[in-house]
């Protein structure tokens, strides 16, 4: 029983704490700084708040963010 407390506690750190890359699904946690996240495992680049590809937004825009994000910006085209 005291095992399943501690295993519970554990996923629930892990919910409350750590974020899944979106590329290759390792465990991330964010220390600190910015929401520009590098993965350690596979370099992939991402925005920790909504998981949007960093490729697309320093091509495209923070348009590219989810709009539920606290770093999108809506496109405009002027």
């Amino acid at each position: 029983l005291k095992i399943n407390d501690n295993l519970r506690a554990s996923l629930r750190w892990l919910n409350q704490n750590t974020k899944t890359c979106p590329n290759c699904h390792y465990q991330i946690e964010k220390n600190d700084g910015s929401d520009h996240m590098i993965c350690i495992k596979c370099q992939y680049e991402f925005c920790w708040s909504c998981l949007a590809d960093y490729d697309q937004i320093r091509r495209e825009g923070n348009h590219r963010h989810h709009p539920h994000c606290k770093h999108y910006a809506a496109y405009n085209k002027s």
